[in-house]
């Protein structure tokens, strides 16, 4: 790198970088209680309405570009603007008007009416896959959601379900933002998974976004339950932080694709598994010192046991399959492998492996007949390279016709193929028989009729000799049946075979 770049690389700090580093200090501020009670406060409510308000613009901004998630982002902007609205009442009660905001107030509406919109905008992401409920999909969700309301429960909904405020209206709004709490753990842990390509890294900051705004909301209503809140408590410092992670996925919603196919990332695969290991936790303590764990949690914890056992039976049946695709797969490919492209006849490979395996092991020497099609090249140069391919899969059909189950017929390239007989050469006589009146018969194309034929070479494969000596033979009496005539067969040495009949030398 040039100096100058250098200088413009170290001397010109990330807008990201330089909010973080805001976000920092406000916090040791509000932690360190520096300045009067009051100004504590503003900074508090000003960073997050700073994050709330730089949130939601660049969501409108986003959803005005367009692209394929276009109304995902809409929705996540509208929810952001719902927090933006709740910061504005609640900075404006605190901060403006110096008085502490009640509750529930009307910045609780703005805050929960915020949550249809985000799952809404989450789940927009999803839109147009086949796949995305799949029955393991759906088996982790609930395994996230029992965990984390089992969780939730115990630490938080529970209390607040048993606190006695006198007033329905405030138990009620108590106990909603830790089931919103909820909803959000479960799209923030399942929608890692969910993300492809593009879009999985900014899926991935917004997951951290509602996992921040998650865990802060639920340390809210706890507090709000020992009555120990205030706004100058530093954990408030984390609604601009769950804010400023969601403006930061904006700027990762244009990367580029990722090839298809790619390791999955570390945290898809463990997202299922952490509310289970929070829930864990949780209980384990309880059940060491013989506390009773009550209906609700019993009951809950029973699920979460069920839905476990059932991802694991899942996860066995899809390994399962995977390994039968992939026996599948390697077979296809091994057929493949020796197979001839065109014709799907078997190829030299397969050939020479066959034969090598009768000459080692089989009781009976086998034997070849070696064919090569007679005036091949013209018929490629008079009616075209296609023409001559489909004269060839005929040609393959017409062969094939004259095969028993203990023969193997290969095309060794062009227009040669060869007969590999199990059971001799008695049987390789009658087959050349066969495949001289088959190929004595012409072949029409586009009304033209092509007179075809073929000149055969016989042989035996030797005692004690290699196997690749049987085609040489072959081979050999290919050209002598060629050179006394063509369209004719002969056995190794020099026998002629003349349509059924052998002619001796």
């Amino acid at each position: 790198m040039a100096p100058d770049q250098r200088r413009r690389t170290w001397g010109t700090p990330s807008p990201w970088l330089l909010a973080a580093a805001a976000l920092v200090l406000a916090t040791v501020v509000v932690a360190t209680g520096w300045g009067s009670d009051r100004a504590t406060i503003a900074v508090a409510d000003l960073s997050s309405l700073g994050g709330s308000v730089l949130a939601t613009g660049l969501l409108v901004r986003l959803s005005r570009e367009g692209g394929p998630h276009r109304s995902a982002w809409t929705w996540l902007a509208v929810g952001a603007g719902l927090w933006s609205v709740g910061e504005v009442i609640w900075t404006w009660v605190e901060v403006v008007e110096g008085e502490e905001v009640p509750f529930p107030s009307v910045a609780d509406i703005a805050y929960l009416g915020a949550t249809p919109f985000i799952v809404v905008g989450v789940l927009g992401f999803s839109r147009g896959r086949g796949t995305w409920f799949r029955l393991r999909d759906v088996v982790d969700s609930l395994v996230v959601a029992a965990s984390a309301l089992f969780v939730i429960w115990a630490l938080v909904l529970g209390p607040a379900w048993r606190t006695d405020s006198g007033d329905p209206l405030t138990n009620v709004v108590s106990v909603t933002y830790p089931l919103v709490d909820l909803v959000l753990v479960v799209l923030a842990l399942v929608v890692v998974r969910r993300g492809e390509g593009a879009e999985r890294a900014a899926l991935t900051w917004v997951a951290a976004s509602l996992l921040v705004m998650a865990i802060v909301d639920s340390a809210f209503t706890w507090m709000l339950n020992q009555g120990t809140f205030s706004t100058s408590h530093p954990v408030v410092m984390l609604w601009p932080a769950a804010y400023l992670l969601l403006a930061f996925a904006t700027t990762r919603a244009n990367e580029a694709p990722r090839a298809p196919g790619g390791p999955v990332p570390v945290a898809a695969v463990l997202a299922p598994h952490l509310p289970l290991l929070a829930a864990a936790l949780v209980a384990a303590p309880r059940v060491i010192h013989g506390e009773p764990l009550g209906v609700f949690l019993t009951t809950v914890g029973g699920v979460v046991v069920g839905l476990v056992l059932v991802r694991q039976i899942l996860t066995t049946w899809d390994l399962r399959t995977t390994v039968a695709a992939l026996h599948a797969r390697e077979r296809e490919l091994e057929r493949l492998a020796h197979a001839d492209p065109l014709t799907g006849l078997a190829n030299r490979a397969r050939l020479s492996q066959r034969l090598e395996q009768l000459v080692r092991h089989g009781a009976t020497a086998p034997a070849v007949v070696f064919i090569d099609l007679d005036g091949f090249k013209a018929v490629n140069d008079r009616f075209g390279h296609a023409t001559g391919d489909q004269l060839l899969v005929e040609v393959s059909g017409r062969l094939l016709g004259c095969m028993d189950e203990h023969m193997l017929l290969a095309r060794l390239g062009g227009d040669e193929f060869l007969v590999l007989a199990e059971r001799g050469h008695d049987a390789a006589l009658a087959v050349a028989r066969d495949i001289l009146v088959a190929l004595s018969l012409p072949f029409h194309h586009q009304g033209a009729r092509i007179p075809f034929q073929a000149s055969l070479g016989i042989a035996t494969a030797p005692a004690g000799g290699s196997p690749e000596e049987a085609v040489r033979r072959a081979d050999a009496a290919m050209y002598a049946a060629k050179a006394s005539g063509k369209g004719r067969a002969v056995d190794y040495p020099d026998v002629p075979l003349e349509l059924g009949v052998v002619t001796e030398q």
